[in-house]
């Protein structure tokens, strides 16, 4: 993902879901870039969320099956409803906005042949670009584990076992000519794999 989505100067972009109506909070309104188009960002204390409208009219899509959408899926988007008036607006308005962090997942549900033809090639990068990232952590994290229990599964999994069999930590050490201390770092390795029970 772009590096300039998240410059050092915004806040932390991981809110909670607890507020879903704000209409009291005037939040900070800042623009931020992101592949060459401004989306307006409103700032709540550490949180940083987007006004969804202006994206979703701005894409071509229509607001109300987008709203409906949202509104749906309030949960997994985190929604929340904050109020603040704009430099080239004459009132105060109310925006549904989603933190800035879920974006990219609402992004991944908009079909590209419903976005403006202007939009198309962006949204279709986009989206490869999201399948990539994605595949590399998850396929990451699973070599990540495979390597490990390549390293680890002998001496783990004859720990897990033996510990399944109510041996103590001393016998098992015993058994295995490992030192006690060994035998806690394998039960706990054990634990992380899924082999013992938390």
């Amino acid at each position: 993902m772009n590096a300039d989505l998240f410059p050092d100067t915004l806040p932390n972009p991981a809110p909670t879901c607890e507020a879903r109506r704000a209409p009291q909070v005037h939040p900070a309104a800042h623009y931020v870039s992101f592949r060459d188009t401004s989306i307006l960002c409103l700032t709540a204390g550490d949180a940083v969320f987007v006004a969804m409208r202006p994206v979703v009219e701005g894409m071509g899509l229509a607001w109300q099956t987008q709203h409906r959408k949202l509104t749906a899926l309030a949960e997994r988007f985190c929604i929340t409803f904050m109020v603040t008036q704009l430099p080239d607006d004459d009132q105060a308005r109310e925006y549904l906005c989603i933190p800035l962090e879920r974006l990219f997942g609402w992004l991944m549900t908009i079909h590209p042949t419903r976005v403006k033809p202007a939009l198309r090639d962006k949204v279709i990068a986009y989206q490869r670009e999201c399948d990539r990232v994605l595949f590399h952590h998850f396929h990451h994290e699973l070599q990540v584990e495979s390597h490990a229990l390549r390293l680890l599964r002998p001496t783990t999994v004859a720990v897990a076992q033996f510990t399944q069999q109510g041996l103590s930590r001393l016998a098992i050490a015993a058994r295995l000519g490992k030192s006690p201390a060994s035998i806690s770092y394998h039960r706990r390795a054990a634990r992380r794999l899924g082999l013992l029970a938390a």
